[in-house]
């Protein structure tokens, strides 16, 4: 049952919903350059690209903007963190039983579709670096940008904002629109058999953000995915691998639920909680 109703009113919501997510590159482009140029200058590298610390470093920067492209957007839309999905949902164990159940299902359709499609063994140009210098800072860095600021981040511009606005044309679409952008944005980051995958990805996490009314769900599940991915080419023993995931899972939805409890406590005037037909009466007091 899906728990959002009209999207919230706002100033250009569509525009400024993907003009958030051109920010964010904007923003990237413009802080990347001294990145480099600091780099380059420190001689580290003959090429960037390659260079594991600049990308671990990029990785991160990356977070930042993200958040900061998405205040900006948010403020011109005239939304408040609440409307961009920090807020209350159906509680946590139905979330947490639908949260589940999208992973099992995108693991299945991913084991299917890379058996179709046999992609490069370097996926991702973070587990590649990983892989290649498993230097116990670069792998920080990442797990801090990959693992805990980037399902943050992409989740309040890719499903708080970008998928919410377009809900004023129809589940469907906004749905197959906020995905495609999603997985398009991975071109060069992940093989480009691999973007189609990331793309339905993106539009289970808006789905799963459809079913339980918060975009908290799709944070927590985004945030293990992202996690396990570092920590699974962390370390030499399972136990090291082991350690690095929950670390990270455990700075990452920490912070979450600091989001959640610190701005997600009650429901923006913009937009109702749930339906009255659908919110039990005891919904006002739920911690989700």
């Amino acid at each position: 049952m899906l728990r959002l109703g009209p999207p919230p009113p706002g100033h250009r919501t569509v525009a400024w919903a993907f003009g958030g997510i051109g920010l964010s590159l904007v923003l990237q482009i413009v802080t990347g350059i001294p990145l480099g140029l600091v780099f380059a200058a420190a001689g580290r590298q003959d090429h960037l690209q390659d260079a594991p610390g600049f990308i671990a470093a990029s990785v991160l920067l990356a977070g930042f903007c993200g958040l900061a492209a998405f205040t900006i957007a948010a403020a011109r839309m005239r939304w408040s963190v609440n409307d961009g999905g920090i807020r209350k949902g159906i509680g946590f164990w139905p979330s947490f039983g639908l949260t589940v159940g999208v992973l099992i299902g995108f693991g299945a359709l991913s084991k299917g579709w890379e058996k179709l499609v046999h992609p490069p063994k370097d996926t991702h140009v973070v587990i590649k670096a990983l892989e290649e210098h498993p230097s116990f800072w670069i792998v920080v860095l990442f797990a801090l940008g990959a693992g805990v600021l980037a399902p943050i981040a992409e989740e309040l511009l890719f499903r708080g904002l970008l998928f919410r606005a377009l809900t004023k044309f129809g589940l469907p679409a906004a749905l197959v629109v906020s995905g495609a952008v999603f997985g398009a944005l991975h071109a060069g980051a992940v093989p480009a058999k691999l973007l189609p995958l990331l793309a339905v990805l993106g539009a289970l996490l808006a789905l799963l953000y459809a079913m339980t009314g918060s975009i908290v769900a799709p944070m927590c599940l985004h945030a293990f995915i992202n996690a396990t991915s570092v920590g699974q080419t962390t370390g030499s023993t399972d136990g090291q691998k082991t350690v690095w995931s929950v670390a990270t899972l455990i700075v990452a939805w920490g912070l979450i639920a600091l989001l959640r409890y610190g701005y997600g406590r009650g429901t923006s005037l913009s937009e109702p909680d749930l339906a009255p037909e659908l919110a039990p009466a005891s919904d006002v007091t739920r911690p989700w």
